[in-house]
């Protein structure tokens, strides 16, 4: 590159940021009054600066020919006419009498503004990346060399650069309220950090950490913004939370394929450019519809904001299922773009054929002898998933069944790998710290802490205590039994959990585990989850389950919970024992398969569904094990819900203990009326009952206050004894 082509793509650059943020920002200021020719004129300009872009493009990047000299010319006057024939239009329809914007304007110049940033990124890269493109003349416009333009335009600091700094510059003139403030600012700071914008594969590691990081930070104040409404959110905020959502869905899609190949502006790159073009459209559509709808003459008085969102609940389900995508794909683009962290894995080459997690552990070492630091930038394209694939492990030989399996299993590994597990939790994690911020009662800060705690445990520090000559990765999540072969060591562990979730249900009750040790109790227990309550009591199928029992249904799906358990544990331990194929599913261990599906698929499936399904599903609906086990031992054991006083209940009309259960728990009143006392296998303890009575009238009873009772018995008996006594000996005396 010459000084000369450098000094001309800088003075491109400034020219164009100069104008569009002068021009635009101009036209949102004077909204109301801005004439219709005035509003074509910039139009017109602004087509002529994006035609002539398009033809130099073509210009510089074919081969010089009397034929490619006339066909740029032809593409930038034919360009150049469209605008040209929307004025006339325009015109026609009695447009010069008109002031102020319309729809169909901000329509327009959003379209414009897209299409000068993507002409100057396609020029700016070609102008210091001289290439000859051979086009394809008869299908130019969906040939590969077409689309390999406009992935390489896009992704690259000559695009995202300037366009970031143009939104900030509309940022600042408009500055829109609300969660368009918000949404706006997400989509500007994202694409500054984007993975492609070095232009190196060093940079797509991090540039995709940094891309989630703010992801998590926007999807947070949303979440929170949800949770705060009760999920009933004005219209307006509706629209950009579900766009915003949109958007971080597209980039999400475009940085997982991306990474797969990995290449920086590589063809698969142009889906993450796709994600990039609709978060400039709804960036400046926005804008401008906001400023559209006031300068309209119907619109000229304030309308009140808070105009409810219809069907919040479709929403809140696209919000979690969005999310959910969101997270496993940036969760699965780090897996792709850089690999684990491997001194653990130097192990490898003592580990047997048929270890661990599956059959084809034996080979990673072959692959991971080309890697000595512990993150390691991949650039062999798509064998970048093969890697993934060859450390998850998988079925050995591919049929139409086992290639059905091996899409779980991955699918399971993916969210059970720790960068979802960091991610996932950072989001859920400050939601309960909102919640933690705003509660009074001391005991459940105290137990959302816990919860916390253990989560981070779960998914950063344990339990890779095991020997790694037998194990190649071993997380703790959930349950001990379920994550892992279980020969030779984890026998007696998956026994001891069980024993110890018992014993703890025994004195403390199913809280114990459900709303302290379990990492579901960071999903629920933040403000989100807390305001997704409602849904128990708006949902048919949740309705249903809402007695103190489970159904004939529930118990159903209980037993078959346990029996499946049961032979994925004894599949297991025979298959890691002996190492033979028939114990296997294809190869892969049965429990670490089964906890896959149950808690890395299944379980989120049911979390996303909240909002048809009713709230903390894994503990209304039988099919979590741990759960079961610890309920039934929680209602043999100490713990219930009493009531200071039966009457205070008898006279309550708000039912607030009830409406306010994690679980739906509707028989809840009739119990405290009844026997003064409440017990069910459902219950979890979380406590909300407890803090919405309006007459503080339920506490919590467990093995410490039948220790205090005991005590204060024996020590009056112990009191009342020393009276007689002493009375005997007065009595003594007296007689003398």
């Amino acid at each position: 590159m010459n000084s000369l082509t450098f000094a001309l793509g800088i003075i491109t650059i400034v020219v164009m940021v100069a104008y569009v943020s002068a021009v635009f920002a101009y036209v949102l200021k004077n909204k109301f009054t801005i004439s219709f020719l005035k509003l074509a004129s910039i139009g017109i300009f602004t087509a002529m600066m994006a035609s002539m872009l398009n033809a130099l493009t073509f210009y510089i990047t074919t081969t010089r020919s009397l034929l490619n000299t006339a066909t740029a010319f032809v593409i930038g006057m034919a360009l150049m006419t469209q605008p040209l024939v929307a004025t006339f239009i325009g015109v026609i329809h009695g447009g010069l009498s008109r002031k102020g914007l319309t729809r169909a304007i901000g329509v327009s110049f959003t379209g414009l503004i897209i299409w000068n940033e993507v002409s100057m990124g396609i020029f700016l890269y070609y102008l210091f990346n001289p290439i000859i493109i051979h086009f394809d003349y008869y299908h130019i416009f969906y040939s590969l060399s077409f689309v390999y333009a406009l992935s390489y335009g896009i992704n690259t600091i000559y695009f995202l650069v300037p366009m970031t700094v143009e939104m900030a510059v509309l940022y600042f003139v408009y500055k829109p309220k609300g969660m368009h403030k918000y949404a706006a600012i997400s989509i500007f700071t994202m694409d500054l950090v984007s993975p492609t914008i070095l232009g190196n594969n060093d940079f797509v590691f991090i540039g995709g950490v940094l891309e989630m990081a703010i992801m998590i930070i926007f999807m947070v104040i949303f979440l929170e913004y949800i949770a705060s409404h009760r999920l009933l959110m004005p219209k307006k905020d509706a629209y950009h939370i579900k766009m915003i959502f949109i958007d971080y869905l597209f980039m999400g899609i475009g940085t997982f394929l991306g990474t797969i190949m990995l290449k920086p502006f590589g063809l698969v790159w142009i889906f993450y450019a796709m994600g990039i073009i609709f978060g400039m459209w709804y960036y400046y559509h926005s804008m401008f519809l906001e400023n559209i709808n006031k300068a309209l003459p119907e619109n000229k008085e304030k309308i009140p904001r808070k105009v409810r969102a219809a069907k919040p609940r479709n929403l809140i389900f696209f919000v979690l299922l969005s999310s959910f995508i969101i997270e496993f794909l940036m969760a699965a683009s780090m897996d792709f773009a850089t690999y684990d962290y491997v001194p653990f894995y130097r192990f490898i080459d003592t580990v047997p054929v048929y270890s661990g997690v599956s059959v084809t552990s034996v080979y990673v070492h072959i692959v991971l002898r080309e890697f000595i630091s512990p993150f390691v930038p991949a650039t062999t394209g798509v064998s970048n998933f093969l890697v993934l694939y060859d450390m998850a492990g998988g079925v050995y030989k591919f049929t139409p069944v086992s290639i059905f399996i091996e899409i779980f299993y991955i699918i399971g590994y993916i969210t059970e790998s720790s960068p979802f597990l960091i991610i996932m939790g950072l989001e859920m994690g400050a939601l309960v710290i909102s919640r933690i911020r705003k509660l009074a009662d001391r005991g459940k800060k105290i137990n959302l802490a816990f919860a916390l705690t253990a989560f981070a445990i779960y998914t950063v520090a344990g339990p890779n205590f095991l020997n790694p000559i037998w194990y190649n990765k071993l997380p703790l999540w959930l349950s001990t039994g379920y994550e892992a072969a279980l020969y030779p060591y984890l026998v007696l562990p998956l026994i001891g959990s069980y024993v110890l979730y018992a014993f703890l249900a025994l004195l403390f009750g199913r809280r114990s585990y459900c709303s302290t040790l379990c990492p579901a109790a960071v999903m629920y227990g933040g403000s989100l989850g807390q305001a997704m309550v409602k849904y128990n009591y708006e949902s048919k199928l949740s309705k249903k389950e809402s007695g103190k029992y489970f159904s004939n249904t529930v118990l159903s799906i209980a037993s078959m919970s346990w029996i499946l358990a049961i032979l994925a544990s004894l599949f297991s331990y025979y298959y890691t024992s002996t190492g033979r194929l028939f114990f296997s599913i294809y190869g892969i261990d049965p429990s670490v398969f089964y906890s896959y599906f149950m808690w890395d698929i299944l379980w989120y499936i049911f979390f996303i569904s909240i909002p048809f399904t009713g709230m903390s599903p894994c503990r209304k609906y039988g099919w979590c094990s741990t759960g079961t086990l610890a309920g039934v031992f929680s209602v043999l054991g100490f713990f219930k819900l009493k009531v200071k006083d039966k009457n205070i209940c008898k006279n309550c009309t708000t039912r607030d203990c009830a409406s306010s259960c994690e679980v739906g728990l509707s028989t809840m009143p009739d119990d405290f009326i009844e026997k003064g006392y409440f017990k069910s296998v459902k219950c979890v303890g979380a406590g909300d009952c407890i803090r919405a009575c309006p007459y503080n009238n339920i506490y919590f009873y467990d093995v410490r206050n039948f220790v205090r009772e005991k005590l204060k018995i024996a020590n009056k008996h112990e009191s009342s004894s020393g009276a007689m006594s002493e009375m005997k000996q007065q009595n003594i005396i007296t007689k003398k």
